[in-house]
């Protein structure tokens, strides 16, 4: 990725990698650096997204994490993760009311997920013949 920067500094997604992995390896001040300006170059990177407002909530920025984790279920609603952490933010924060749908969202996605494991594996029923 650092091969890509030199090449092109301005690529966005190269930055969001990197702040993934600098925020996965415990340094939360180069994360944040690079997420940042992954989000300045490309707004629409949900995993640049989705770790700063990890970063923010840990700093107790909260409002700067809902903002960000909106955005992260924005680009890509499907995915639990961001509705978990938001649902954590909120929680955090006394917003209860606004959690528990999050949270009912992280529920539904993790039993469609178990059932789409299940079918992977054992495969899909076979269909019934047409009378």
């Amino acid at each position: 990725m650092r091969l890509e920067l030199a090449h092109d500094p301005s690529h966005a997604q190269a930055y969001a990698w990197l702040g993934d992995l600098a925020l996965r390896r415990d340094d939360p001040k180069a994360a944040k650096s690079l997420l940042e300006k992954a989000v300045r170059l490309g707004a629409d990177i949900r995993i640049a997204h989705l770790d700063l407002g990890i970063l923010y909530a840990k700093e107790g920025l909260q409002e700067k994490a809902v903002a960000e984790l909106r955005e992260a279920e924005r680009l890509d609603p499907a995915k639990a993760d961001a509705h978990y952490r938001l649902g954590r933010v909120y929680k955090a924060m006394g917003r209860r009311q606004e959690a528990q749908p999050e949270m009912a969202v992280v529920k539904r996605l993790q039993a469609e997920q178990a059932g789409d494991a299940l079918h992977k594996v054992s495969g899909r029923p076979p269909a019934l013949p047409v009378p």
